[in-house]
């Protein structure tokens, strides 16, 4: 099996170079977040023909597979935290901002950066969970308010409806069962000019 150029390099080595290559893919997904809004607040992706009567988000999503949600968190992120965004990524910027809302955000990430500070190493992912969840603000119980009255005139409605059908229904029964009455009579007559038809002729004997 052939040696990995890897293998006389210390862990160390390799996480730092790790570490680096993550902050060059961030810096470029940066740039790349940068070029797109530009395509789109100039209107350029419509110089592509194959496009020109298409959406902003058809565009990127089409040609780049950009969902329009991804591109609006990243877009959030890289503009109001790029540096943040570089160094912990778009995913957790993203979800401080969702979470913690666009005005704590910025005092978050700047706990995590002072905490980082005075680490001097890597945050661990229990000390940033416990810092989003001492900033995340108490979610709002909705209210469910019901309207009653239009409730009411919905099933009043529902009842007058319901009660002309009715009516309807019974009338409609009452016209079928006298058509059912008056076929009855009619087949009894039938039934008695047969049997009056099919009766045998009944011979009358000459008198002597």
């Amino acid at each position: 099996m052939e040696k990995s150029k890897y293998e006389k390099t210390t862990i160390g080595d390799l996480e730092r170079q790790v570490e680096e290559q993550t902050r060059l893919a961030r810096g470029a997904q940066k740039e790349m977040i940068e070029i797109l809004i530009y395509i789109k607040t100039s209107g350029r992706w419509k110089e592509n023909k194959r496009y020109e009567r298409a959406t902003f988000n058809t565009y990127i999503f089409d040609r780049f597979s950009i969902r329009p949600g991804t591109f609006m968190e990243m877009q959030a992120a890289f503009v109001k935290f790029p540096e943040q965004s570089i160094e912990y990524g778009v995913g957790l910027v993203s979800r401080v901002i969702r979470e913690c809302g666009r005005v704590k955000a910025k005092a978050v990430l700047n706990e995590l950066d002072e905490t980082k500070g005075k680490l001097k190493t890597e945050l661990k992912r229990a000390k940033i969970e416990q810092i989003i969840q001492k900033h995340r603000g108490k979610r709002k119980i909705e209210r469910k308010i019901t309207d009653w009255k239009a409730m009411y005139e919905a099933e009043v409605k529902a009842h007058e409806a319901t009660k002309v059908n009715l009516k309807v229904a019974i009338a409609r029964v009452r016209e079928l069962e006298g058509q059912v009455a008056r076929l009855k009579v009619t087949a009894e007559r039938i039934s008695d000019i047969r049997a009056i038809i099919e009766k045998p002729a009944v011979m009358i004997q000459p008198q002597a």
